[in-house]
């Protein structure tokens, strides 16, 4: 390997690996119907001139933007978006992966865009996907698993960012879509239960946080 002795050439594969099903696997740039790539690279001084308090249908979207794998739904407004960068705007069922390589990944489906325009950062990949062979969530889903993760850190080593070239030949399972599509059904109803307890501890702790001020509405006094 040109004298390269790094651990990963010999022990790993760029490679998801669904073990125990026979399936065919694909780089995920063959899976993409565009080159995936980084959205715009913004100086600081020129997003806060475009930047505005005032609501628009132009919005902006960072790996900040990404919490709990979800996009935010409160991005921040743009003035304008000039036509060379239309481009970088999500379509609907990109997958948004921030390009850092933090443990686990950072990564959403653009979702409910409708006639919105989103211009997508230099902090994240753009990864547009043949969704007549795979599925975005289907996609997220394996991004999601640890197996995934280790396979990133392994390979992008050393590195605060994740390569490029990494990400296009990174190998991935490919399943029938019927498949894919129940696999998705389980994710999404998980996914729900997993907001509804989290709104509720959420509430829970609102009130925990209370009892504080209680003692002067009449509630229990501490021993």
């Amino acid at each position: 390997n040109d004298f390269d002795l790094s651990i990963h050439n010999y022990f790993y594969e760029k490679k998801i690996d669904l073990k125990g099903v026979d399936c065919e696997y694909q780089s995920l740039a063959e899976l993409c119907i565009t080159g995936i790539r980084r959205g715009v690279q913004y100086k600081s001084e020129e997003l806060n001139s475009k930047s505005t308090s005032l609501p628009t249908n132009n919005f902006y979207l960072s790996a900040n933007s990404i919490q709990e794998n979800m996009i935010i739904k409160e991005l921040p407004n743009l003035l304008d978006i000039e036509n060379k960068n239309l481009a970088y705007c999500l379509e609907e069922g990109d997958l948004v992966l921030a390009n850092v390589n933090t443990t686990p990944l950072k990564v959403a489906v653009a979702q409910n865009i409708g006639d919105k325009k989103i211009v997508a950062s230099s902090t994240v990949f753009i990864i547009r996907l043949n969704k007549d062979i795979v599925l975005p969530v289907y996609i997220k889903m394996l991004l999601e698993t640890e197996d995934c993760q280790k396979i990133f850190s392994v390979f992008n080593s050393g590195c605060s960012s994740i390569s490029a070239d990494f990400l296009n030949t990174l190998q991935i399972p490919v399943l029938p879509l019927e498949q894919q599509e129940k696999m998705i059904a389980q994710y999404l109803d998980y996914e729900e239960k997993i907001k509804t307890l989290k709104t509720g501890i959420t509430s829970l702790e609102s009130e925990q946080r209370e009892i504080i001020y209680s003692v002067g509405k009449g509630g229990n006094n501490a021993d």
